[in-house]
């Protein structure tokens, strides 16, 4: 059911019980017109509406007014952060499409698709495969959940969780990739994310729907594994990668949303930061030097000594990489009771007195280095292994921590 922005002028309360009655029937309820000259925000407050149609007037003003774009892009976070869909009228440009796109306007409607037809025009259309096609209702709620990611924001992958970063782009390259067992797509990119493509690839030619294949050698693999790795476990996915042109990648990415139909995955990206090492360090960044070491060690910690923040990272020595396992605070008294649970009882009191902040502070200032090495028990009994910490850089605050195993105890015969 359509109600047009002015006949709210009739009584909000009247015109809120009809909604609610027609909520009650089933019925979804649209705005109409909202933008034109009775728009009022306290509407969208007061009255439960599922969706607004952005009057005409804004793509009429989209190549006079750069205050329409800004308007709109607003106004589509507005709705999203509502639970409101969004449909904006008159689109007639290409350049007006890709736009609404990539702010997450939810449904287009203009001449740029096809003037008004009769329903037996559309369904002639159809027969003759000259329509757009009918949409798949089991599919509904996924490409809803696709049209409502804003590539203009870093909280369409971050939602709550809070990531330091860098940002080198005028805007966060963001992209809406679609992964199943084969390859990646991707779906939608804004212009920054275009930029990055070109410096981790030599992409001579770049469109909304590029297939990339797994073996394919003009993309990172690492790059292309973390995105399907992401699409099968969900969750948010931190990437801090060096690709093969000695770029360093620092990402976070999320699946949205699974297709119920196709089981195809879709992950929201965005690229936090990118470096080039070997114009800044000679070619040497931690996530390169810490894979590096990924076969010798069992567990790293990459610890902030300024605020005891940390990241756990656990071997994957057959893939020759270092996976998160956690992240957290109080390094050192979370890493003490983890510790205690293991270490093999003659050590705990030399451990104790030996793993204490001050200490290693003061070893790390006089030598660089802090070692210790104790034994802990695992399934298979007492094990020597050997704790190695070194600040990453002089003057900087994150020191890391490396546990590489030693050998197993000789135990005497009985």
């Amino acid at each position: 059911m359509e109600i047009t922005e002015s006949t709210l002028g009739g009584g909000l309360d009247y015109i809120r019980e009809q909604v609610n009655r027609f909520h009650d029937l089933g019925f979804s309820v649209w705005m109409d017109d909202f933008g034109s000259e009775y728009s009022s925000l306290d509407n969208l407050q007061r009255i439960p509406f599922d969706l607004i149609k952005f009057d005409r007037g804004f793509m009429r003003e989209f190549d006079k007014n750069e205050k329409s774009r800004v308007i709109l892009t607003e106004l589509v976070r507005m709705a999203i952060a509502l639970g409101v869909d969004t449909v904006a009228e008159g689109v007639e440009t290409k350049e007006q499409v890709e736009f609404l796109r990539e702010i997450g306007c939810s449904k287009l409607q203009g001449f740029y698709f096809s003037k008004p037809n009769s329903l037996d025009e559309i369904l002639r259309r159809y027969e003759m495969g000259t329509a757009i096609g009918f949409e798949n209702p089991a599919e509904s709620e996924y490409f809803t959940a696709l049209s409502k990611i804003n590539l203009y924001d870093l909280a369409s992958v971050a939602r709550k969780d809070r990531e330091s970063y860098s940002q080198y782009f005028d805007t966060v390259p963001m992209a809406l990739v679609e992964s199943d067992s084969d390859q990646c797509m991707i779906t939608r990119c804004n212009g920054a994310y275009k930029d990055f493509l070109h410096k981790i690839a030599d992409v001579s030619a770049l469109s909304e729907w590029v297939s990339y294949p797994v073996g394919n050698q003009g993309v990172n693999n690492r790059f292309i594994r973390s995105l399907q790795k992401c699409a099968v476990k969900g969750g948010l996915a931190v990437v801090d990668d060096r690709l093969q042109n000695g770029v360093s990648v620092h990402a976070i990415m999320r699946r949205v949303a699974t297709n119920p139909v196709t089981c195809v995955a879709a992950i929201v990206v965005a690229v936090l930061s990118i470096v080039d090492e070997a114009e800044r360090d000679g070619g040497v960044s931690f996530a390169h030097m810490a894979r590096a070491l990924a076969a010798d060690y069992i567990n790293l910690y990459y610890v902030d000594f300024n605020t005891d923040e940390y990241i756990e990272y656990r071997s994957n020595a057959s893939l020759a990489e270092l996976q998160v396992v956690q992240r957290g605070t109080d390094f050192f008294g979370r890493s003490l009771d983890q510790t205690l649970a293991r270490i093999y009882e003659d050590n705990h009191e030399v451990f104790l007195e030996a793993f204490q902040k001050e200490r290693i502070e003061r070893a790390l200032s006089e030598r660089g280095t802090y070692t210790r090495s104790y034994r802990i028990v695992d399934q298979e009994g007492p094990v020597y292994v050997n704790m190695k910490a070194t600040r990453i850089a002089e003057g900087d605050s994150h020191v890391l921590f490396a546990i590489s195993r030693r050998g197993r105890m000789n135990m005497p015969e009985s």
